[in-house]
């Protein structure tokens, strides 16, 4: 199955990366900087998640959902967390791997102290990758663990990785196919 993602957003360079990126993972992507008509340009039923960048205002985020919606009752949607392309990827991916349809393998995941909490059904492959934006729009990427865990409760230290200034996030990959994001 084709999934098709519409980014809408005001950074050109921005939306061009993670188009670019989204089609290389699969994905038929297409971007747009007229966020008053988005919903317009592109048929809400030819869609089936929109991520929306940091750019676009509440009032433009709440007025597109309600068209898309009312055109496509199945659309997603995902407002971008930070400019940073494998991080907005990792959104499109966990939004589609969240659908009710897919059996879940990770059951619970918690950040707090410097520590990642993940506990998953059976035994699987663990990526934890960390993003963090600094103030000067650099993006820094650590994976502090990527192995073969078994099932229960695991603690992962994040270590330096989730220190520093400006929005920090971990990605956890299950198997390749199931993605979760949390806030550091």
């Amino acid at each position: 199955m084709n999934r098709r993602v519409l980014a809408v957003g005001r950074s050109r360079r921005v939306l061009g990366k993670l188009t670019g990126a989204l089609t290389e993972a699969g994905f038929d992507a297409q971007w747009t900087r007229d966020i008053a008509a988005a919903s317009q340009r592109v048929q809400p039923a030819s869609v089936d998640l929109v991520a929306f960048g940091r750019g676009v205002g509440s009032a433009d985020r709440s007025r597109l959902r309600s068209d898309f919606l009312k055109g496509n009752a199945g659309v997603l949607f995902v407002d971008g967390l930070a400019p940073i392309t494998p991080l907005l990827v990792a959104q499109v991916e966990a939004a589609f791997s969240a659908q009710p349809q897919r059996a879940r393998v990770l059951e619970h995941l918690a950040c707090s102290d410097g520590q990642l909490t993940i506990a998953v059904r059976d035994d699987c492959d663990v990526e934890v990758t960390v993003y963090r934006l600094d103030r000067l729009y650099r993006t820094h990427t650590a994976t502090p663990v990527a192995q073969r865990v078994t099932g229960g409760s695991h603690a992962i230290p994040l270590g330096h990785q989730a220190a520093g200034r400006g929005p920090r996030f971990a990605v956890v990959r299950i198997n390749t196919t199931e993605v979760s994001i949390v806030s550091l």
